[in-house]
């Protein structure tokens, strides 16, 4: 769920969905319909889009999702003039992923101030990496891609979450190994609180002024949404239960306006308000 930063109206907002569908909730159109997505077993189906820095004027946007035999698929289409649909022959394959498993397949697509496409891949199976494939830097699986195979952020079967800091789950046979310099995450949670993390946006927006510049972010068993100050490389005020929800929430989004938007697995869309 997403909305390019220009060349839309405020109040625009695009959601993907499992299917194959992409809409344009503005005016209820559906941008792009796929027979080639392969919904709905495990975590399967159309998982993000992202849009062009410059879609106002070239109309380039990227869409990821897993194709019918299950494998990962990044393509990039043009909008035709008027944005209410794709043009079907600008269709571009940018990365193809082997996918193992129907779970832990993919993420998000998200375009960096550099203009580079990143691509967030999982590790292709349950839990623990049980095929190992995170841990092969030669592999593109558990990792952070840029469409550049040198810029890989690997190593997810050591641990999910602060092994230190206890709740964090460690992975039975984890040992720190291999080359690389490990970073630890900001911030975690143990499995009282939820089972995984659906990330997040810094508030831009106006209806929560007093939230601007807070990181929002949820968690899929749970439902519930919390918020964090991140300045400065360290976390300034902690993490704080913003909303208490019941839905399974599948992605956190961000409006043309700022706004935050949520979407849950039985299809709904939110924004979060006062």
């Amino acid at each position: 769920m997403t909305a390019p930063r220009s060349g839309e109206p405020p109040g625009t907002l695009y959601v993907v969905e499992r299917a194959g569908t992409i809409w344009k909730v503005k005016d209820d159109r559906a941008l792009f319909l796929s027979a080639e997505v392969s919904c709905c077993t495990g975590e399967r189906g159309l998982h993000s889009i992202a849009f062009d820095p410059d879609y106002a004027a070239n109309g380039l946007l990227y869409v990821g999702f897993t194709n019918l035999a299950g494998n990962t698929r990044v393509l990039r289409f043009r909008a035709n003039p008027d944005r209410t649909g794709v043009v079907l022959e600008s269709r571009r394959l940018l990365l193809r992923v082997r996918q193992p498993d129907p779970f832990h397949n993919g993420g998000r697509l998200q375009v960096g101030r550099n203009g580079r496409l990143y691509v967030g891949l999982g590790d292709g199976g349950g839990v623990c990496d049980p095929n190992g494939l995170a841990q092969k830097l030669w592999r593109r699986h558990g990792s952070l891609l840029s469409l550049d195979p040198r810029r890989l952020a690997q190593g997810w079967r050591v641990a999910s979450g602060t092994p230190t800091r206890g709740g964090a789950e460690t992975c039975p046979d984890a040992r720190l190994r291999g080359p690389g310099r490990r970073v630890l995450p900001i911030t975690v949670y143990g499995r009282k609180a939820g089972c995984a993390v659906i990330g997040g946006h810094v508030y831009r927006g106006r209806a929560l002024k007093r939230q601007r510049g807070w990181y929002f972010f949820g968690d899929h068993c749970t439902g519930r949404i919390w918020r964090l100050l991140y300045r400065d490389g360290e976390v300034t005020r902690k993490r704080r239960l913003v909303v208490d929800s019941d839905l399974r929430l599948t992605s956190v989004g961000e409006g043309v306006n700022g706004e935050i938007h949520v979407t849950d697995r039985d299809g709904g869309v939110y924004r979060l308000v006062r």
